[in-house]
């Protein structure tokens, strides 16, 4: 690396557009290159005179104190656009800007493929792992990120919800007014909508309708079934809420979804899942609670899932990891930041990139793809692509810096075996072909 003096920052904003050039696609995986992005928030009634540092280390505890007084002194952290002290008494309506150096995980390098275009709506597969909408530490490598860098299209308007880890149909409404009609039929109870699963072991042949509560557990970021009579259940029991944290716990919610297997070779069975009603995880814990959990589910499929408040998952680690990665106040003391103390990664022939192009086959083998991709491929050791395509800044203030992706971030995660492949209504019907995980096995 090498110092760059009197480097010339151009800070981000929500309304700066995305483009190309801000991704980095290499090895089936794509980056997002680092960037200078500003926070603004509005002062609310009960942040009404505290001092502006404690404010951030009470509100915003990604990171400490002493990283938010180092903000504070640098000119990092601004009250109404101006630079104050660290014992700065903020008021209510005053507005607050942090300017920091962003970080986004990586996502499976897989197109987003237009499935339809029209003046009113474009539909797109959705590759798992990627987001539809900025969330978290997720702002570019998202599926409207995407959509704007690489069609130019933009504003776009999802009309239903699809988890990060879930592939398939995604509708997208092009103006708010056409938005609103999908939402009406859709909150009216007038779609239609139909999932695929690759779930473990043989279902059963009849078409099966669950109805059960499900519970929502903020903590642990999962979902329970609530069951209040075991006798008589034809089906083995799993997933049942008992024993939980009651603060983090939301009220139990009617849950109902119908499934019909299509296939089974007596290991693995491919159900199609029509859930009647969207809860959280709906089909992830329903299909777990009939004993037929989704084979790669970590979250539902395990006997010993993991702690959401020891670990999380590996994303949601990353967005808090700044708690423990964050330097000590001696070592801030070291690397204290000015506007000029940057510098840019430099061009090492080594580690130079090969710009993937191609979207991942739905002939690949997506067992492979998507099992190893993450977990074996994006392991960065420091800035391990330092080629001309990858150069960046980095911001000596920065927790992250100069690693590629957010410090911490194992990289391990991997798409569902869970698809949607339609939404319909009366008057519209949407559908998205099925993953070579699913054709192979029909």
């Amino acid at each position: 690396m090498e110092t760059t003096e009197d480097a010339a920052i151009v800070w981000e904003n929500p309304n700066t557009p995305i483009t190309t050039l801000d991704f980095i696609l290499h090895d089936g995986i794509r980056f997002v290159r680092p960037y200078f992005f500003e926070f603004i928030a509005h002062v609310k009634e009960r942040w009404d005179m505290k001092t502006v540092t404690n404010l951030f280390a009470e509100e915003f505890r990604q990171r400490p104190l002493e990283y938010y007084i180092e903000a504070v002194d640098v000119g990092r952290i601004l009250v109404n656009g101006k630079k104050v002290t660290r014992d700065h008494v903020v008021r209510a309506s005053q507005t607050l800007s942090h300017f920091v150096h962003r970080h986004e995980p990586p996502v499976m390098g897989e197109t987003v493929e237009i499935l339809e275009l029209t003046t009113d709506v474009v539909t797109v597969w959705k590759p798992s792992s990627v987001p539809v909408h900025a969330c978290g530490q997720y702002r570019k490598n998202t599926v409207l990120g995407i959509l704007e860098a690489e069609y130019n299209l933009r504003p776009l308007y999802p009309i239903h919800r699809l988890d990060r880890l879930v592939s398939g149909l995604l509708i997208l409404a092009r103006n708010a007014h056409t938005a609103d009609q999908f939402r009406q039929e859709i909150e009216g109870g007038k779609i239609s909508k139909s999932y695929i699963a690759k779930v473990k072991g043989v279902f059963p042949a009849e078409e099966v309708t669950l109805n059960a509560s499900v519970v929502y557990d903020a903590r642990e970021g999962r979902s329970m079934v609530k069951v209040t009579n075991k006798l008589g259940s034809k089906y083995p029991v799993g997933g049942a809420l008992h024993q939980t944290n009651e603060k983090s716990v939301g009220a139990a919610k009617d849950a109902c979804t119908k499934f019909k297997r299509l296939s089974s070779n007596g290991e693995y069975s491919i159900v199609q899942c029509m859930p009647l009603t969207g809860r959280t995880h709906q089909i992830r814990v329903h299909l777990q609670h009939l004993g037929h959990p989704i084979a790669n589910d970590d979250l539902y499929a395990s006997h010993n899932p993991p702690k959401r408040t020891e670990t999380g998952t590996n994303a949601e680690r990353a967005a808090r990891l700044e708690v423990t990665t964050a330097p000590s106040e001696s070592s801030l003391k070291r690397r204290r930041i000015s506007e000029d103390s940057l510098s840019t990664v430099k061009e090492d022939s080594s580690h130079c990139v090969s710009m993937a192009e191609d979207r991942l086959s739905s002939d690949d083998n997506v067992e492979d793809a998507e099992e190893s991709a993450l977990s074996q491929k994006a392991k960065p050791d420091n800035v391990f692509m330092a080629g001309n395509e990858v150069n960046f800044v980095v911001d000596s203030l920065c927790t992250h810096c100069p690693n590629l992706w957010p410090s911490g971030y194992e990289g391990k995660e991997h798409g569902l075996w869970l698809h949607c492949k339609s939404y319909s209504s009366d008057r519209w019907s949407y559908e998205c072909p099925l993953p070579s995980w699913a054709k192979e096995s029909l």
